[in-house]
């Protein structure tokens, strides 16, 4: 495998560890809040989070799932050395 091609491998691995870690931070904050409002029936509460977080959410989400699609095209380094 290329020095070029691991080099862009690392970087959408680690794209898509950044973004996976904060789709899912944004989903639990998302949960956790409306449930907060929900148990202290707030219909504000509840509302806003959908409202403020949830584009950004799925924004991270998609950027995740690009990633990791191109990361399918530049195969992996088996223990031999050769792409599998």
């Amino acid at each position: 495998m290329s020095t070029a091609r691991r080099r862009t491998g690392s970087i959408l691995d680690t794209v898509f560890v950044l973004f996976l870690v904060a789709a899912l931070g944004l989903g639990t904050t998302i949960v956790a809040v409306q449930t907060i409002g929900l148990a202290s029936t707030d219909p504000r509460v509840v509302e806003w989070p959908d409202a403020m977080l949830n584009t950004p959410a799925v924004l991270c989400a998609a950027v995740a799932g690009i990633a990791a699609f191109l990361r399918t095209y530049l195969g992996d380094e088996s223990k031999d050395g050769e792409t599998a």
